[in-house]
């Protein structure tokens, strides 16, 4: 059996799972749609399916981020910028820049025999062809690889909500995927849906220039957590580390964060609190303090919003709190929840995105609304041995270390598929859907039911059992990503 790899996408997780099969002795060919690495991170190229915004920052730190053999000497929290030539310099380091082929589209990935765990897969691309004379066409191939590692990520397709009567508003209209800076929107009256970490970047970033900027939220506000703790320590460092998990268990944690949130700005009075109400008794439970006695919505039920400027330039007048965006009236006024409404020039929706896979068959791999993919353990495939994502998922912390550690586990597994027993690694199919219901109940019962958190995991839990997955948990390198 061959023992190529075909790993579709050069973002993070790409570079990761190309390193991690090199390491493993395994050939890889890495298929990358646009024309250079970084996937979202490279705000440079035109054929990029969606990027960051040019002022985007990374809201974990460095500490957190970095993969765990490639340190950077970049600021605690890197620009757009500097995670770019982070990731160049650890192509260039591990010389993995010369396994992928640019400007190539993955049309489908189909298994040669269904019927087989350890099937081979063919996979049709379309991909760039110089000729003698030196014109450049697409050529569409077929090949067979050994194994397929999707590190195509979740920021592919935008989630562009509809809202009633939007057919009568005749401003601009766009999603934050394609959101590059303020210019085209300077001196406008600009509506922003949503209420994540690239609403409050968008909407602080267009309060300086704009007219006015209002900012929608659905759930009536959300907690907005800083960047750095105590003594300027980096949150990320404080609170998703194995020590933070110790000293800080679910309702301690809950405490000081909510506390530390409402420590400068109280979130009632700037119109954040969220609505959603918990129905369980034990108050403490869920992080009721003196500084905000009301059980309302657990920090930990949701993806945490980390910004530092939003709830200044909202005490500032900066920015208005509206709840949700319900409708569009006649005359093209934006309706919000609470039956007040605002004349707009622009809407932009910053409601985040919807994983697909346009080139795998719902049959192979079905996607649910809310994004639920049915992997075990987030990256393997119920049935085949032979079939892995990288990223597929959201992570509270640390992006990074968890692509690295699912990259890892899964080339080790691509390399030992031919051993008869590969139960030490990966279980059989019964015990795979039995993990994968368990997982999607804790989730379900741990987090909101959106559109956002049907992927959401924790960063140093992840970790630890993609590890011992690896059966490396034990070893230094293991316990530096796990930090």
């Amino acid at each position: 059996m061959s023992k190529c790899v075909c790993i579709i996408g050069a973002g993070p997780s790409g570079l990761a799972s190309i390193k991690s099969c090199l390491e493993e002795g395994l050939d890889c060919v890495c298929y990358e749609l646009s024309d250079d690495i970084g996937g979202i991170w490279n705000t440079k190229n035109p054929t990029s399916n969606a990027s960051v915004y040019s002022s985007c920052t990374m809201i974990s730190s460095k500490q957190m981020s970095c993969f765990s053999d490639f340190p950077s000497g970049a600021p605690t929290f890197m620009h757009n910028r500097w995670v770019l030539l982070y990731l160049r310099l650890y192509a260039e380091q591990f010389q993995l820049t010369s396994r992928i082929i640019f400007g190539a589209q993955v049309l489908s990935v189909q298994p040669e025999l269904p019927t087989d765990v350890n099937t081979r897969w063919i996979v049709e691309v379309n991909q760039r062809n110089v000729t003698a004379d030196g014109r450049t066409e697409q050529l569409s191939v077929r090949r067979k690889f050994g194994a397929v590692l999707i590190c195509t990520g979740h920021h592919w397709q935008a989630n562009c909500p509809r809202p009633s009567g939007i057919a009568n508003f005749t401003g601009d209209i766009c999603h934050s995927s394609s959101y590059v800076d303020y210019q085209r929107f300077a001196n406008k009256r600009v509506l922003v849906v949503g209420l994540g970490n690239s609403g409050a970047d968008i909407a602080c970033e267009l309060s300086w220039h704009c007219r006015s900027v209002m900012l929608s939220c659905r759930g009536g506000g959300s907690w907005i957590v800083g960047k750095t703790g105590p003594f300027g320590w980096p949150m990320d460092a404080l609170a998703t580390t194995r020590l933070g998990r110790l000293l800080l268990p679910d309702w301690a944690l809950e405490c000081a964060v909510r506390a530390f949130a409402n420590f400068k700005h109280c979130h009632q009075h700037l119109g954040l609190r969220p609505e959603y109400r918990r129905t369980k008794n034990n108050a403490w439970k869920h992080g009721v303090c003196m500084l905000d006695p009301q059980p309302l919505r657990s920090v930990l039920s949701t993806h945490p919003t980390i910004h530092d400027q939003l709830q200044y330039r909202i005490a500032d007048g900066f920015v208005s709190v509206k709840p949700g965006l319900t409708r569009f009236t006649s005359d093209g006024r934006a309706e919000f929840a609470d039956g007040s409404s605002a004349s707009v020039d622009a809407v932009i929706f910053a409601t985040g995105y919807r994983p697909t896979l346009p080139f795998v068959s719902k049959e192979l791999l079905e996607i649910e609304p809310d994004g639920w993919a049915g992997l075990y353990k987030f990256t393997f495939h119920r049935e085949y041995n032979t079939f892995a994502a990288v990223g597929l998922l959201q992570v509270v912390g640390a992006f990074f270390p968890v692509l690295e550690a699912q990259a890892r586990w899964a080339a080790k597994v691509f390399a030992e598929r031919q051993v008869d027993d590969l139960h030490h690694l990966l279980p059989g199919t019964e015990k795979r859907d039995a993990e994968i219901v368990e997982r999607k109940r804790r989730i379900r019962v741990k987090f909101r039911r959106t559109d956002r958190h049907a992927m959401e995991v924790k960063l140093q839990p992840t970790v630890a059992f993609l590890l011992m997955s690896l059966c490396a948990s034990e070893g230094s390198h293991s316990t530096h990503i796990a930090r």
